[in-house]
């Protein structure tokens, strides 16, 4: 693991790597947990984020799915990887460090629709409220 860990700085210094845990177009071939995937991608994978996202692009996550991996991970930063809108932030967020959004951004929340500025503006301010409440 030093090994690697000296050349990935010296490839790419400053570079993240975020990664997906059972990510959605894809099942482990070992079968496991996800719980066991994210501690894994974490150690051995050296990640320095994880993904956790539904079963599909725009499809939310369980929030028990995400809440099983920010337990099994403590304080390292878990994103929602997608599905993430104004009526489920709430609840995904209280679990997770932030989220990757698109579709729900996209008009009509459609993904090969233009993005929709009214709809970036009130998840904005959704999350600056639940910024301002600790949420």
């Amino acid at each position: 693991a030093a090994e690697t860990v000296r050349e990935r700085a010296r490839l790419c210094p400053g570079v993240a790597l975020v990664c997906d845990v059972h990510v959605k177009h894809a099942v482990p071939l070992g079968g496991g947990t996800i719980e066991t995937a994210a501690q894994d991608t974490l150690q051995r994978g050296m990640a320095d984020a994880l993904v956790v996202s539904g079963s599909g692009t725009g499809s939310a996550p369980e929030v028990e799915r995400v809440a099983a991996v920010r337990r099994a991970v403590g304080n390292a930063p878990v994103l929602i990887g997608s599905g993430l809108d104004e009526k489920n932030a709430e609840a995904l967020l209280a679990h997770a460090s932030g989220a990757i959004v698109g579709t729900s951004l996209k008009r009509g929340g459609r993904v090969d629709e233009p993005v929709d500025v009214a709809r970036v503006e009130r998840l904005r301010r959704l999350f600056d409220a639940l910024k301002e409440r600790g949420a």
